[in-house]
């Protein structure tokens, strides 16, 4: 039963709580998921750059020069919400003058899910978040 009520959930845009068993609709805008990641930085990262929607090619870009973070609508639509909050905090530690780099390349960002648990801890979105992904590999995958 629970597992219908799970996909019927994530039919629905829903996000799962593992915790209260209940189906859970998450508005964030990219400038609330900002705040909330800014407010973990030290002054090294300087001033807190703006956010806005914008079409470009990129999913996510910083803008060095202009402090600012720009975020694709069509893709930000489709995003679970802590993928959500996972690129807004990959482009701010590029506000933060951090590189591409060991453990913060594009494909292989370890640094974002560090400081996801830093502001979030282990809440129930990135729970969802990895029991979609696991769900989706295991047609793939051997037991």
């Amino acid at each position: 039963m629970m597992e219908n009520e799970i996909e019927a959930c994530w039919q629905s845009g829903g996000v799962w709580d593992i915790y209260t068993n209940e189906c859970k609709f998450i508005e964030e805008t990219p400038k609330k998921i900002l705040d909330d990641v800014w407010k973990i930085y030290n002054e090294r990262c300087g001033e807190k750059p703006e956010i806005e929607f914008r079409r470009q090619h990129r999913t996510a870009i910083y803008w060095l020069g202009q402090n600012k973070i720009t975020i694709r609508p069509d893709s930000w639509n489709k995003m679970h919400p802590a993928e959500r909050r996972l690129t807004v905090i990959h482009e701010t530690l590029h506000a933060c003058n951090i590189p591409h780099r060991e453990g913060f390349r594009t494909s292989q960002d370890y640094a974002s899910p560090i400081v996801y648990k830093r502001i979030y801890g282990d809440d129930f979105i990135i729970q969802d978040f990895k029991n979609r992904i696991e769900k989706s590999l295991r047609k793939y995958l051997r037991d």
